[in-house]
């Protein structure tokens, strides 16, 4: 009886999960541009040990895995900070360099990317076919419309 509803809620939570990505499609992230690819690299090692740190069960493989999660994690701050500042220190020369050309658009633009003011971008975007989603005041409210279109129209 138990392995009969083991399958079920697994056949359950199967169907569950394809429909919701079907309509609702994956959340994409935006890679951090500032990020380098060898920081990268640490973050995919870290969240790989902490993979492994939530399947253990002996306590003495899961202290060995939190200090290395803990020493990746390190790694990975302080490799994000580093690039963070590169990043920062390369957008300043740019913004400089477009200053003494007399590019002030250029100019306008990184400092404004530099102190991290943007648009707000509240505006309707529809997320897949059959859902609009709509963004008030930090709330999400999704609508699901049904398309029913006559295929034969006179």
């Amino acid at each position: 009886m138990g392995e009969n509803i083991t399958e079920i809620w697994d056949n359950i939570k199967d169907i569950y999960t394809k429909t919701a990505e079907k309509v609702l499609g994956l959340k994409n992230r935006k890679r951090k541009q500032w990020l380098s690819d060898k920081t990268w690299e640490n973050i995919k090692e870290r969240k790989a040990i902490k993979m492994k740190l939530n399947a253990s069960k002996s306590n003495r493989l899961k202290t060995k895995l939190q200090s290395d999660y803990r020493d990746k994690d390190k790694e990975v701050k302080k490799g994000a900070k580093n690039d963070r500042r590169n990043y920062v220190e390369e957008l300043a020369n740019e913004a400089e360099e477009a200053s003494k050309r007399g590019e002030l658009s250029v100019v306008y633009k990184i400092t404004r990317q530099l102190c991290g003011k943007s648009r707000n971008n509240d505006a309707p975007y529809f997320a897949s076919d059959s859902i609009w989603s709509c963004s008030f005041i930090g709330v999400y409210v999704f609508y699901e419309f049904v398309y029913t279109f006559p295929t034969d129209v006179n």
